[in-house]
């Protein structure tokens, strides 16, 4: 367990359910082996992307020359040239400049607010700070952040100094993928009266959840409890406690440890990945009535219909934002398949079978017991969890994606 920018980061052996917000910026996802909800600032668009940047400054008649010469001066402009491919989530750049000699402290930042319009995708940002900062014959290192519209401000990024007579410098991309938990504190009783807990959605004010062989829906802002061998919240499916294989209403459905959940809100359905079963299912919201989708119950690897197919252990499920295409993590066959809701048949999106990490197109591609899906429609972009033990005996997940255009 570690937080910290992208491959800093640590996750738990066994990811759960993932899903992003409604801005495809925040992915959330449970990390059950560390007992904690977490989440990653995936951004739809790149750390903006430094290009050049020049220090210039004012001497005393007014006029902006670059740094460089003995002529006095009174302030200093800054004058930069970044990337953001979205164009619009920029509102505050913080940057500390000091000596190459003096360690950085937070203190003295240049914080400007103003800014130049932009051309496509191309910023030039320019600021005029309101004293002398650099001294010449002196190099400087720089460091900055960035905070967005949605309050997000990234850790510092920093990089070395140059001589103030070349100060034009180009800065290398940092990516913006930081993680934090929400909820959880590593100890297994942050979660101990929802035994095994798997997956989670949001449904306006509450959430339905997955645990203990049966689906229950709580308010978002729960305290769960164990009263008279029940589970606080609503039963929605299934009979808690006991697994098996039941189609039916409420609690005449049996599960055996569903694991994945998709929320369709237009029709009121719930589809549920029916891990042990080796079957998608579909819950009515209505009826809070079980039926089958795919999946005959047998451990295996067959395309086609739906009452034909096999999955081998389906983990995680994801629905596509016209509701006609649910994508399953078929964990044991090392596939992403996906189910066209209209016929029920069931074909492969990624990944061949081989239990193994290769980026590639379809089933060029080899993944490594995926789990734990999450979709952003926005970007056609399928994220989904690189199970333990992969990459060569290393003990940590990773998130990886799928492109879907």
């Amino acid at each position: 367990y570690a937080e910290g920018i992208t491959t800093a980061s640590r996750l738990g052996r066994w990811v759960g359910g993932m899903f992003l917000d409604t801005t495809n910026k925040v992915l959330y996802f449970a990390d059950q082996e560390n007992s904690r909800i977490r989440t990653v600032e995936v951004r739809n668009y790149k750390t903006p992307e430094f290009i050049a940047l020049t220090l210039y400054k004012r001497d005393t008649s007014g006029a902006s020359i670059p740094v460089g010469g003995t002529n006095p001066f009174r302030e200093t402009l800054f004058q930069y040239q970044f990337r953001d491919l979205d164009t619009a989530d920029i509102v505050k750049i913080d940057m500390e400049v000091k000596p190459l000699e003096t360690a950085f402290d937070g203190t003295n930042l240049i914080s400007p607010q103003s800014y130049t319009t932009a051309e496509g995708t191309l910023y030039t940002k320019s600021w005029i700070v309101g004293k002398p900062l650099l001294n010449y014959g002196q190099s400087y290192h720089i460091r900055y952040r960035i905070t967005d519209y949605d309050g997000f401000t990234t850790g510092w990024v920093s990089y070395g100094g140059n001589p103030e007579t070349d100060a034009d410098i180009v800065i290398g991309p940092e990516e913006n993928s930081k993680t934090s938990s929400l909820v959880g504190n590593g100890d297994s009783t942050s979660f101990h009266n929802f035994t095994g807990q798997q997956d989670v959605v949001k449904s306006g004010d509450s959430l339905y959840v997955l645990g203990n062989h049966c689906v229950r829906k709580i308010p978002k802002d729960f305290s769960m409890s164990l009263i008279n061998n029940d589970y606080s919240g609503t039963l929605i499916a299934g009979l808690c406690g006991t697994a098996g294989y039941t189609e039916g209403q409420g609690n005449f459905a049996r599960f055996n440890s569903p694991y994945g959940l998709a929320l369709d809100e237009t029709n009121n359905l719930l589809y549920v990945a029916d891990y042990s079963n080796n079957r998608i299912r579909k819950i009515d919201l209505i009826t809070n009535t079980t039926s089958l989708i795919a999946g005959d119950g047998t451990a295996g690897f067959i395309e086609g219909d739906g009452i034909t197919a096999r999955f081998n252990t389906p983990r995680n499920l994801a629905l596509s934002a016209d509701k006609q295409t649910l994508y399953v993590s078929d964990m044991s066959n090392h596939r992403i398949r996906k189910i066209n809701l209209a016929t029920n048949t069931v074909s492969t999106l990624v990944g061949n079978g081989t239990a193994s990490a290769t980026d590639g197109i379809g089933t060029s591609a080899t993944l490594y017991y995926p789990k734990g899906l999450a979709l952003d429609s926005v970007n056609n972009v399928l994220y989904f969890v690189q199970g333990e033990a992969d990459r060569y005996s290393n003990s940590y997940a990773y998130i990886r994606k799928v492109s879907l255009s």
